[in-house]
């Protein structure tokens, strides 16, 4: 959480996390973001090397570089998420719920590790907890309350929810209540985010008690095949969020 105060946030709550590909893209983004921005990149499209490198050239222009899975949230990156964090000291770390508690204790609770569920369409008292599995539909369900226990209890305090486009935003604010009410702070929201809804899908976290809010900010603003992030989008989108 510490680290996090490093960082400018939107009226010191809201800080956005885009993705960066290299050390002069970030100074735009970190310029059009008001320094209110995690950069970011994701394992699944960097090897352990490559990702090391950009992370350190990153973290020259922002002090806390955030490792994504990728890949839609692609739970089989975890373990080169935590080789690039570890060795590039990233700051913010993507896990699996799974594996989360595993990252934060190898990290000793240096860096902040954020725990990954899907939400379920209609449902505010559970969430999935996808396996380290070959099976794309190798999931459990959790009751919410038990998650986060299990989440606080392990020095775990951020949840990412993902995809949050599958549910609609009142039930997602349900659903942040109830993480915040067990003792999470952090809550983290991915997966269909863009212009005309964020600042909705934001403001349902905000009134549902967590004390900062990170969207992700990918597909909106990010064009993954030539590896650029359009920095207009991103000043418009401050914008919105900062009005």
């Amino acid at each position: 959480m510490n680290i996090l105060k490093e960082l400018n946030a939107i009226n010191n709550r809201v800080i956005l996390n885009i993705l960066s590909f290299s050390k002069e893209e970030g100074e735009k983004i970190c310029k059009a973001a008001n320094n209110s921005v995690l950069l970011g990149i994701t394992a699944h499209d960097n090897s352990v090397e490559e990702g090391v490198k950009l992370v350190k050239e990153l973290k020259k222009v922002c002090s806390v570089i955030s490792v994504a899975l990728g890949g839609s949230g692609n739970v089989h990156n975890w373990k080169k998420v935590l080789k690039i964090a570890d060795l590039s000291k990233a700051g913010h770390v993507n896990q699996p719920f799974s594996t989360s508690l595993y990252v934060n204790g190898w990290l000793r609770e240096e860096q902040i590790v954020n725990a990954l569920v899907k939400p379920i369409q209609g449902s505010n008292d559970k969430v999935i907890i996808q396996k380290i599995s070959d099976k794309n539909d190798d999931y459990i369900e959790m009751n919410i309350d038990d998650a986060a226990l299990i989440a606080r209890e392990s020095g775990i305090t951020s949840i990412k929810i993902l995809p949050v486009k599958s549910i609609k935003p009142d039930d997602l604010k349900n659903i942040v209540s109830r993480f915040a009410k067990n003792g999470i702070k952090i809550i983290e929201i991915a997966g269909g985010l863009d212009e005309t809804n964020m600042v909705e899908y934001i403001n349902c976290c905000l009134e549902g008690g967590c004390e900062i809010v990170i969207p992700h900010i990918f597909g909106a603003v990010t064009d993954i095949k030539n590896k650029s992030t359009d920095i207009d989008k991103v000043k418009r989108i401050y914008n919105l969020i900062n009005c």
